[in-house]
């Protein structure tokens, strides 16, 4: 019997470790591929703005903003873009005060939001998945004491259990979540109702 428990708790804390990692490493090569694919997608909407604002300029039909010049708005987008700097080129769209790119500007935003917390939910879990398998090779050496208190023994196995479902529901959650781009317009009707509450918001903001 202590052969069999002993054998299974070497087992359990060695197997582990190498289970976790090798999930860690699938998961990391699928965030990273998704992440570049967001950005790719940023910078498309960065130059998919430019060229309306860009014809709008040129055409001097519209003005880009009342602080700023039109032109060197575009020149700032033009070199973030250039420069694949999706935090510049947010900063730079910003710069834009006309009501007319406010769905675009807002659209960009929402994807910008969505990437930073995927990215920060990201290194949040797998450092979590980290922690577990650091503690679950650190309790080996400690596995003859551990196996000889059997209150401990439960304990630590109900701990550690509690601890990967919670690790795999992470990791999952995120799998998930990147899957399916909660930036995206759920209701068919909501950018309309959001793009003329800009609006409203926009002309009350020049009246006063």
């Amino acid at each position: 019997m202590d052969n069999l428990v002993g054998n299974s708790f070497f087992y359990f804390f060695s197997a582990t470790p190498q289970v976790l990692g090798g999930i860690l490493a699938l998961f990391g090569v699928f965030i990273v591929f998704k992440i570049k694919t967001i950005k790719d997608e940023l910078i498309g909407m960065g130059e998919s703005i430019y060229d309306k604002a860009y014809n709008a300029v040129t055409q001097q039909y519209a003005k880009l903003s009342e602080k700023v010049s039109s032109t060197s708005i575009l020149d700032m987008i033009k070199i973030s873009i250039e420069k694949k700097d999706i935090s510049q080129l947010k900063a730079d769209i910003g710069l834009i005060e006309n009501y007319d790119y406010l769905i675009q500007r807002n659209k960009y935003y929402a994807v910008y939001n969505f990437l930073q917390k995927l990215i920060l939910q990201t290194i949040s879990w797998s450092i979590f998945t980290a922690i577990i398998i650091f503690l679950c090779l650190a309790t080996i050496p400690f596995g003859d004491f551990i196996i000889n208190h059997p209150i401990l023994l439960i304990c630590i196995f109900c701990a550690f259990i509690l601890f990967i479902l919670i690790c795999l529901s992470g990791l999952i959650y995120i799998l998930v979540k990147s899957l399916f781009d909660t930036y995206s317009t759920i209701w068919p009707h909501s950018e309309s109702i959001i793009h003329l509450k800009n609006i409203i918001k926009f002309k009350s903001n020049r009246v006063k």
